[in-house]
């Protein structure tokens, strides 16, 4: 269920601005226009809907499976204007397993609180800049049985690990 939170001010404008949040590895993340845009597509019922698709497929899954793990992981290739006006290639992945079931600190008010739970599912790292978006997709994947492997009870974990990429799966 951890999946299915959502934030405001991490995705809208709206709500003062995206918030940028940092990962415990120090990694600052971001949703950019393009992901906005996919989010408010159709006043927001088409991310609703994928929403809904993926929960009725990995709730019987989890069912019969009881997953201890779940992740969903994205990797990207972009090419941007650094500060010199050159084009610089960036690739990296990244991985969520949802906001995190962390106490309120007693200074901590609620925004903050909320930004460090769903930093904390958060992990990414940057990639060579030789590498495909196949490649980067693929990082993600491991990055995620890296994590799950560090664990004192790795021999027990069950992950579900969710791409949007149709080539990584069938690879």
């Amino acid at each position: 269920m951890r999946m299915c939170l959502r934030w405001q001010p991490f995705e809208c404008e709206e709500h003062a601005g995206r918030r940028t949040l940092v990962t415990r590895d120090g990694v600052q993340v971001r949703m950019d226009d393009a992901e906005v845009d996919i989010l408010r597509k159709h006043n927001g019922q088409a991310s609703v809907r994928e929403g809904q698709r993926w929960v009725q497929t990995a709730g019987p899954m989890h069912i019969e499976t009881h997953f201890t793990d779940v992740w969903a992981t994205d990797g990207s290739r972009v090419e941007v204007r650094n500060a010199r006006g050159a084009v610089e290639v960036r690739v990296a992945c990244g991985a969520y397993s949802g906001v995190q079931p962390l106490e309120q600190g007693e200074q901590e008010d609620v925004e903050e609180w909320n930004a460090r739970r769903m930093a904390a599912g958060m992990i990414g790292m940057r990639l060579p800049a030789h590498l495909e978006v196949i490649d980067a997709e693929l990082a993600g994947m491991l990055m995620v049985i890296r994590e799950a492997a560090t664990t004192t009870d790795a021999h027990e974990r069950r992950l579900l690990i969710m791409s949007d990429c149709l080539s990584a799966g069938s690879k």
